[in-house]
């Protein structure tokens, strides 16, 4: 297996990228804090092609991107040439809101196959990325275990989130383990809570998950990109990007 990649997921540090000035700074200070690769998440007003050149001036390379799942479905050729332009290999999406029950998760999962299979035909390879809700219960099952148990695993991979899993009450190295083969990339954030109890995101290591069990399910599973997110800094967003980095590098070797 090839040595696993850290990627930046940009979001993280999406307020300080608004203009297309921005966006050369701060690619500038991400490839500072050693990053080569990342996931692109919005283009502050810039074509694909020069989002693209931008991270490439930078020394970085895209390597999977968000798109609308409606998009997907309505305009497959449009996200492709968007994908492509990006340089990216990898394209993810979440599920919009009506398909919430039982039979919707099913039906999502097998129209997302048939979108994933028309996006494997140009080189593509589509992604679910969870949040904390797929782990409804629907009588007994959660709509995670719908999903993988409908879509087809040649184009139904998943991006699984380890802070929305344990959210969601469920075990992030549980479910890694059951989406070995399955799981394209791994998007990694911690989480603490507040006096209050209130969950609140935090760079990797700095919170409660179980980091080394989570490394070493995801090494078995052979995971090859690593995506560190922070949906809100409680520091500097890139002092945060920097923090996570760092950790996963020591521990990734």
């Amino acid at each position: 297996m090839a040595k696993p990649v850290i990627v930046l997921q940009l979001y993280t540090v999406r307020d300080a990228m608004q203009t297309p000035a921005e966006v050369v700074e701060s690619l500038r200070k991400v490839a500072d804090i050693g990053y080569t690769t990342v996931e692109s998440a919005g283009l502050a007003d810039m074509s694909p092609a020069d989002f693209r050149k931008a991270c490439e001036d930078a020394g970085l390379e895209i390597i999977s991107n968000h798109a609308s799942w409606e998009e997907m479905r309505d305009n497959p050729n449009t996200v492709i040439e968007s994908v492509n332009a990006l340089g990216a290999k990898f394209v993810a999406s979440g599920s919009p809101g009506e398909y919430h029950s039982a039979e919707g998760y099913a039906k999502f999962a097998r129209q997302s196959s048939e979108i994933g299979k028309k996006l494997a035909g140009a080189g593509i390879t589509y992604m679910y990325h969870n949040h904390a809700h797929e782990y409804t219960l629907f009588d007994g099952r959660t709509a995670m275990e719908i999903m993988e148990e409908a879509g087809d695993p040649a184009y139904f991979k998943f991006q699984l989130d380890v802070h929305w899993v344990q959210r969601g009450g469920a075990s992030p190295v549980a479910w890694i383990n059951r989406l070995a083969g399955r799981l394209a990339t791994l998007h990694c954030k911690d989480m603490s809570v507040t006096p209050k109890s209130e969950p609140l995101f935090e760079p990797v290591g700095a919170g409660n998950l179980d980091w080394p069990a989570i490394i070493e399910a995801a090494q078995a599973a052979e995971v090859g990109y690593y995506i560190v997110e922070q949906d809100i800094c409680q520091l500097d967003c890139f002092e945060s990007a920097a923090i996570s980095y760092n950790n996963l590098k020591s521990w990734l070797g």
